[in-house]
């Protein structure tokens, strides 16, 4: 089961892979799903643009993120999905928020995907080939 856990790590590094890859193109989807939000603030869905219905049905990929991100938290790495999960809403969303219509913006979500990127392959790699217990390495920096 756990194989199984790691293995669909693969489709978190892809989508952190196209984020690194197109970021402007990313980018341009969120403001343009910005605008479409305000557009349909108050409808319900049947009242909803069709755009703006395949623009909410594409983020289906990030209940993926978020629950394979909370599947981890019950992993012996735990540690390292709780930072990433506090440093994705504590850090970068707020920032993202002040920057939303700037180049900032860009950045800021590039250099986020290229640390998730990171992220990703040090799970793998710690998992089948490292094996650093992170609590153990926490508690000596504690001493």
């Amino acid at each position: 089961m756990t194989t199984i856990y790691y293995l669909s790590t693969i489709i978190f590094l892809l989508i952190e892979l196209h984020w690194l890859v197109s970021p402007i193109e990313k980018t341009n989807q969120a403001r343009k799903f910005m605008a479409l939000s305000k557009l349909n603030k108050g409808k319900k869905w049947d009242e909803f643009s069709e755009e703006y219905k395949s623009q909410l049905k594409s983020k289906i990929w990030l209940l993926y993120v978020l629950f394979w991100m909370l599947i981890g938290l019950f992993t012996f790495q735990w540690q390292a999905f709780l930072a990433m999960i506090v440093f994705n809403f504590m850090i970068i969303n707020p920032i993202s928020k002040l920057v939303k219509n700037t180049f900032l913006y860009t950045i800021l979500h590039w250099i986020n995907s290229l640390i998730g990127f990171a992220f990703g392959v040090f799970v793998i790699v710690n998992h089948y080939h490292l094996k650093l217990n992170l609590t153990e390495i926490l508690s000596s920096y504690v001493k």
